[in-house]
């Protein structure tokens, strides 16, 4: 069983204009092959330890609930 990723923060880059979303890896972090992160009803998938929200995954004025999810 694959422990959590840890440390999630979100960002706002002001020269992309674009959030992006970091976290740290799990301690036993053989064998992941990426990750999934949640958010509402949207799950998108990423092989490295950010996502960058692309334009329409947020809505301003509203707030969001992320949950990072190691795959393996």
């Amino acid at each position: 069983v694959l422990d959590k990723p840890t440390n999630l923060q979100v960002t706002f880059d002001e020269a992309a204009a674009a959030s992006k979303l970091t976290w740290n890896a799990p301690s036993n972090a053989a064998g992941i092959t990426g990750y999934q992160v949640s958010w509402g009803s949207t799950t998108k998938t990423t092989e490295d330890c950010s996502y960058t929200f692309a334009e329409g995954d947020l809505s301003g004025g509203q707030s969001y609930t992320f949950t990072v999810t190691a795959v393996g």
